[in-house]
């Protein structure tokens, strides 16, 4: 379900994405597509508004469909019971991205960490050894007139 402030703030930013937007006549709930931002912020923290969003975006995508849409009006589609499997597959997908995102987390540290034990290895790293910040920045694409004036 989207609340109104979701729906104004969701056709203000993404008029394009939204132009199918359906409502359930009996209901009065609308189905629109979910802002990118808003659905990673609300992956991360709040469980139950990500999947209402989900839920909410996979039936604004079914019914940008012209015969899915004209079932709807009609009143045929969706099948009685679909909001329930719709969000038991949001929630596992849900599972599997956040299990995706914390291996990714785990190998970029374990990378970083033996990047790290390589260059001290090396003799490359030392906390003896001071930071030469002009290097930091012309490799993270500063341009040289600024690098060079530290």
């Amino acid at each position: 379900m989207v609340t109104d402030s979701h729906q104004r703030a969701s056709l203000r930013w993404f008029p394009r994405l939204n132009r199918h937007i359906m409502q359930e006549p009996d209901t009065g709930v609308r189905y629109t597509r979910a802002p990118l931002g808003t659905a990673l912020v609300t992956l991360l923290f709040d469980r139950e508004r990500h999947l209402d969003l989900a839920v909410s975006h996979g039936m604004a995508i079914n019914l940008e469909a012209k015969d899915l849409a004209e079932k709807f009006r009609a009143g045929t589609f969706p099948q009685p019971g679909w909001e329930e499997a719709a969000r038991q597959s949001a929630l596992e997908g849900r599972r599997d991205l956040l299990r995706a995102l914390r291996h990714s987390l785990f190998w970029l540290a374990g990378i970083t960490a033996l990047a790290l034990t390589v260059l001290w290895g090396a003799g490359n790293l030392s906390p003896d050894l001071p930071i030469a910040w002009h290097k930091v920045l012309g490799g993270t694409g500063v341009p040289d007139r600024v690098v060079g004036t530290l």
